[in-house]
């Protein structure tokens, strides 16, 4: 990762400053542009052999080489998933060294990007292993976001105890659903409510069923529905 000498004058540069949405480049400066592609231009052998791996992945995956974000120039980055990919030289054994990286990692990481780092040597010498844990990676960022989409499947299928926290806080968004007389506005009222729909609903298929047989002996719609505990819509059709 390069960084760009605090002399020049950059604008933007304060990750989610005032709510600010940012594109890919996160309020880059233009001279970083510039500075990226001629970097682009002599990428190191490390950099050249990873860049071969991953330009065409197995993921399906866009990835893009030097690629600026807001003062800083990343190795590789994707940001469909939002995934940084440092490659470091041997000078990042360095304390002082250690220390910049660090700070150039968190101010990457409160936009909401994931930041791996990989040594030369591990690009070199156990390319097939580095691919692994990216893939391992890559897997948990899409769940992440399956589940930040999801609240309310993620909520069912982790249970109660996920729902309130244990101590009585929500972790989750409130939906408040009315059917019929019936007003839902809690989870277990919702997975109440759930389980018994999918009772009805297996009992309209089975009507359905018996209704196509030969037999001619049908259990109607309404007759599965009269049990439906919504309070108001059960009386059978006379």
């Amino acid at each position: 990762m390069r960084l760009l000498n605090k002399s020049d004058s950059l604008h933007n540069s304060s990750p989610g400053e005032g709510g600010k949405q940012y594109n890919m480049y996160y309020g880059a400066h233009p001279i970083l542009f510039e500075k990226a592609e001629e970097l682009r231009a002599r990428m190191t052998k490390a950099e050249e052999i990873f860049w071969h791996a991953i330009k065409i992945n197995e993921w399906h995956l866009k990835f893009r080489r030097q690629h600026p974000i807001s003062i800083y120039i990343t190795d590789f980055y994707c940001h469909f998933i939002k995934l940084v990919i440092e490659i470091d030289g041997g000078y990042h054994q360095h304390e002082a060294v250690k220390q910049n990286d660090l700070e150039r990692e968190n101010h990457i990481k409160n936009f909401g990007i994931t930041v791996l780092r990989f040594s030369n040597e591990e690009i070199l010498q156990n390319l097939p292993q580095t691919l692994i844990t990216i893939g391992n990676t890559i897997q948990l960022i899409k769940e992440s976001q399956l589940n930040k989409a999801d609240p309310l499947h993620n909520s069912l299928d982790q249970g109660p105890d996920f729902l309130s926290g244990g101590d009585g806080e929500r972790k989750t968004k409130l939906f408040v659903i009315k059917i019929g007389g019936n007003i839902i506005d809690d989870e277990i009222k919702l997975c109440s409510f759930l389980t018994e729909l999918s009772k009805i609903s297996g009992n309209a298929n089975k009507a359905n069923s018996l209704h196509n047989s030969p037999s001619g002996d049908v259990a109607s719609k309404s007759d599965s529905l009269h049990n439906f505990p919504s309070g108001d819509g059960g009386n059978k059709s006379n």
